[in-house]
């Protein structure tokens, strides 16, 4: 080969070979780590993630940023607007047209109300307004055994026919209420949008409701406090256990931050739709582990409907979930769990 083409090729490879240590170096100082905070469904949401992202971190935001907004004009009660209101105020027996958002959502909780048999139920809002949990209502005295029977007779998964393209109500005045699954649904799509964007590390949390992947900027295994269920205590005050995790969705539910004194009954906001009164189980809290927010999120209200006996042995019938129940004892709390979920308990720093 002449000089002057062996120059030429050296030049072309060290050209090659510095293009490839420029992009190498581009990736390593793009992995970057990330933490978003805002207000969704109601509460608050909170995004920690690190990674080498495929994209800008202000198209990752405004992502995140979209997809919490359409989410909320399809699950939120208090926007008139919003695809649940708009179903909420059609009449018994019109079909109204669903998105395909909400036909996932409303499938999930269809799942779990049957699988549960009825101790979860999305219509259960007649009688949580009846006991002065929802808007407006603010009643002395617990309702009479009538008022509950007619409340009731609005309240029931089975009145609800449904598929892909839209929604009828068999009942008048049923109210749907996705507060305990969209959320769920909220952390999962988050999740998507973090690893479409390359990110195999994060948490998020919206509203209580947590999922996490991989490890934490520390390079350690995500840890996940559960608070303890003790009335007037602020949130995060005090922890009752701690969970380390490679991945998954971590929900808690309780009945021991909403409640009121209605004629001398203590009555918490978790309404057994079977009964139409409060649920009375001894736990004053349950946290749920799944592999997806979704899941997780409502099954917490159905376990605590459910109460610790009852919810064990569910828990035991289905492969993949772990709970663990705090049950108020003269000396704090005891922990009623699945033999699973202690896998994940790591002591308290």
């Amino acid at each position: 080969m002449p000089l002057a083409r062996r120059v030429a090729a050296v030049i072309a490879m060290l050209i090659i070979l510095g293009l490839a240590l420029l992009a190498h170096r581009s990736v390593v100082l793009s992995k970057k780590e990330i933490r978003l905070k805002g207000e969704a469904f109601g509460s608050t949401y909170s995004i920690v993630a690190h990674a080498h992202f495929n994209i800008p971190e202000d198209e990752l935001t405004r992502q995140i940023d979209t997809r919490l907004k359409e989410l909320g004009a399809v699950f939120s009660l208090y926007d008139p607007n919003s695809e649940l209101s708009r179903i909420n105020a059609a009449p018994a027996g019109v079909r109204v047209t669903i998105s395909a958002d909400l036909h996932r959502v409303l499938s999930e909780s269809m799942r779990l109300s049957a699988a549960t048999d009825g101790a979860y139920d999305i219509t259960v809002g007649p009688l949580v307004s009846l006991w002065g949990f929802g808007p407006g209502r603010e009643p002395a005295e617990a309702p009479s055994d009538a008022a509950i029977a007619e409340a009731r007779s609005h309240v029931g998964y089975r009145h609800i026919v449904y598929d892909e393209g839209g929604l009828t109500k068999l009942r008048d005045g049923m109210v749907l209420d996705f507060s305990s699954k969209a959320p769920g649904y909220a952390v999962d799509e988050i999740a998507r949008i973090l690893r479409d964007a390359g990110c195999q590390d994060y948490l998020i949390e919206i509203g209580g409701e947590i999922d996490v992947e991989g490890r934490a900027p520390t390079g350690q295994l995500w840890t996940i406090g559960v608070e303890s269920p003790e009335e007037g205590m602020a949130p995060g005050e005090r922890l009752e256990a701690a969970i380390r995790l490679p991945y998954g969705a971590v929900s808690t539910s309780g009945s021991y931050r909403r409640f009121k004194e209605l004629g001398g009954r203590h009555a918490n906001h978790i309404i057994d739709p079977r009964t139409g009164a409060p649920a009375s189980s001894a736990a004053v809290s349950v946290t749920v582990l799944a592999p997806a927010c979704t899941v997780a999120d409502g099954l917490g209200t159905a376990l605590m409907v459910m109460g610790v006996d009852e919810g064990l042995r569910w828990i035991a019938l289905h492969p993949g979930l772990e709970a663990m129940f705090l049950v108020k004892t003269g000396h704090g709390f005891a922990r009623k769990m699945s033999p699973g979920f202690a896998e994940y308990l790591t002591p308290l720093d």
